[in-house]
């Protein structure tokens, strides 16, 4: 009796444990969402609605696509991508976000392991800069190359101003190399050049500063590109040139220095040739003016 009832006793425990495995397996299952196909090889996970398989490690994806490697996230309507060598071309509402930049585009050429792509018709944002264009070319980390693009530092939306131009050949932290630039100010073509050199550093660098623009009753359109000077870490100088639609150019330079972190000193100067204020009668002021102010700061210790 003892011997029966152990036998009966272990034929209960082999069923409850099929019974578990049978469980966990249909948890796992179900664990994922319905109606969507997941696929992961090594450092890449691929997530859509359709998931089909092509030879040679192909794999074509379809509506709510999302392509994850390391720090790297894609979402798109579809693409193509070979799992072996990690590129992919996405279509439809391309969202490209990574530690180094945010791509947006209609379509999408790109290799996740050598972060090199071909962007149409969308831009590439860098921090506050941002280029866009029918067509970029990035070759790797830093290296931007567009045709029929546009480069600015305003994160405005629309940004307020904008260089337009053939061809701009950029590297994030460096330069911005554009060829036949137009100033745009909301749209407008205010004035073209051959050639510009802007600095896209994070770090102080000598350069074409992002212009600036206003607009008032007495000045008019007022217009001040300018030009800074890092003569080393611890001094600067910059050089404006006002156009004031109404007044005509004044031309300002600002010179700037730094002893040690708590002292230093900053003078400031500008002449105008005034067309409205200095033939005006009613106005008591001169035609040809300066103007010059200067400071220092220096710390003053608490002595008892």
């Amino acid at each position: 009796m003892r011997l029966n009832a152990c036998i009966c006793s272990i034929k209960k425990m082999s069923l409850n444990f099929k019974l578990l495995i049978f469980s966990l397996t249909m948890i796992v299952l179900l664990a994922a969402p319905a109606g969507r196909a997941q696929s992961q090889n090594s450092s890449i996970t691929v997530d859509a609605d359709q998931y089909t398989s092509r030879p040679n490690q192909v794999a074509e994806l379809k509506g709510n696509v999302h392509i994850v490697q390391g720090l790297q996230s894609l979402t798109c309507d579809q693409a193509v991508i070979n799992m072996a060598t990690q590129e992919v071309t996405a279509k439809g509402s391309v969202r490209l976000i990574s530690p180094e930049e945010f791509i947006s585009a209609e379509s999408l050429q790109y290799n996740f392991k050598t972060k090199k792509g071909l962007v149409k018709n969308g831009f590439v944002q860098m921090g506050q800069e941002t280029i866009e264009g029918e067509e970029i070319i990035k070759d790797g980390d830093t290296q931007y190359l567009a045709k029929r693009a546009s480069y600015t530092s305003c994160i405005n939306c629309p940004p307020a101003w904008r260089l337009t131009g053939s061809e701009i050949d950029a590297t994030a932290g460096s330069y911005a190399y554009i060829k036949n630039p137009i100033v745009r100010i909301y749209g407008a073509p205010i004035f073209w050049l051959p050639y510009i050199v802007i600095p896209i550093k994070t770090e102080r660098q000598s350069g074409l500063l992002p212009p600036k623009y206003a607009f008032s009753g007495d000045n008019g359109f007022t217009f001040t590109p300018a030009y800074f000077w890092a003569i080393n870490k611890s001094k600067d100088m910059t050089f404006y040139e006002t156009y004031y639609k109404n007044r005509g150019f004044k031309t300002g330079v600002e010179y700037r220095y730094r002893t040690d972190k708590n002292s230093g000193g900053n003078f400031f100067g500008n002449y105008i040739n005034d067309s409205r204020y200095g033939f005006e009668p009613k106005f008591l002021t001169p035609d040809r003016r300066y103007w010059n102010q200067g400071s220092y700061n220096l710390p003053f210790e608490n002595r008892q």
